[in-house]
């Protein structure tokens, strides 16, 4: 693997990243790798179901201890499966971003690998199971961010077990289209500003996402 940042300027990874608008600062935390199939490296037990042999784009997950948990290969070239997944560390959730947090200030969380890139101190968990975050670090200022999907019943479900939780969450404004934080970056909006204009707790944060979900 490669670190992003290392590559040529016309390299269709570095270039594909560059139609993300991922900032050149994030290029040095994601790498890439030629043929996704040498992947089953750092795991033997993926061989048999790593079938492809497509480039991917590296996302590196660490555990506290800095030291690499597993990884996820993100497609480039518009492939049906857009993640591939491999654990090293079966028993440590996948987080992506720990290495680089303050856990001095808010501690963003959302779902994507990608859209972490855009936000100020942030996680990603790679899905929607936000617990994975709760007690694996001394962490006390979690903000979670779950993705604009107001008629997504899972989702909603999941955010308000959160919300009952007394958890510190953004609810998306009614104005906001976009499904994702890079889709709302492309679209223009100044992502960390619209979070700090947009962070609910309690009550307030119920009234927020009631509103939110009849959008």
């Amino acid at each position: 693997m490669i670190r992003v940042s290392q590559l040529d300027p016309e390299h269709e990874a570095l270039k594909y990243c560059k139609t993300r608008l991922i900032p050149d600062k994030q290029l040095e935390n994601i790498y890439y790798i030629d043929n996704v199939k040498n992947i089953v490296q750092l795991n033997e037990h993926y061989k048999q179901s790593i079938l492809g042999q497509e480039p991917r784009i590296i996302f590196p997950f660490y555990d506290t201890n800095h030291q690499l948990s597993g990884v996820t290969c993100r497609a480039i070239r518009g492939e049906a499966l857009r993640y591939i997944t491999i654990k090293i560390k079966d028993n440590v959730p996948l987080i992506f971003g720990l290495e680089n947090i303050n856990k001095n200030k808010p501690v963003y969380v959302v779902e994507g690998p990608v859209d972490s890139l855009f936000v100020d101190n942030c996680i990603a968990v790679a899905g929607t199971s936000f617990d994975k975050v709760e007690g694996i670090t001394d962490i006390n200022s979690l903000v979670y961010i779950f993705d604009n999907q107001p008629r997504n019943k899972e989702v909603c479900s999941i955010m308000q077990k959160h919300i009952n939780k007394n958890v510190p969450m953004v609810i998306w404004p009614q104005t906001i289209q976009e499904k994702d934080i890079n889709d709302m970056v492309k679209a223009g909006r100044n992502i960390n500003q619209i979070i700090k204009q947009h962070t609910y707790q309690g009550l307030q944060a119920m009234v927020q996402f009631t509103a939110w979900k009849r959008v």
